[in-house]
């Protein structure tokens, strides 16, 4: 799904994106840390199409199992995480 923001936030967005479900896919699936919650937020994480939401997680993320964590804080919440970055 397109990102959405000012250009700047989603060009860098969009990388963070990719390399945050990647590693997740890598932990979650091939290396069987989590399969199951990488099914369960997968649809999550495709849906939040604001750039901001990507950038403002980006820090707080050091482990795959973090990404699942406040994929499913957002799911929950259905607005995700206060987010920081509005311009």
């Amino acid at each position: 799904m397109p990102l959405t923001g000012s250009p700047k936030q989603v060009g860098y967005a969009r990388r963070v994106r990719y390399e945050q479900l990647k590693a997740l896919y890598e932990w979650a699936v091939q290396e069987d840390g989590d399969p199951d919650g990488y099914t369960r937020v997968e649809p999550t994480a495709v849906g939040i199409d604001t750039a901001r939401w990507w950038l403002d997680q980006h820090y707080l993320i050091t482990a795959p199992a973090d990404l699942i964590e406040l994929l499913d804080a957002a799911a929950a919440t259905h607005a995700g995480q206060a987010c920081e970055n509005t311009a």
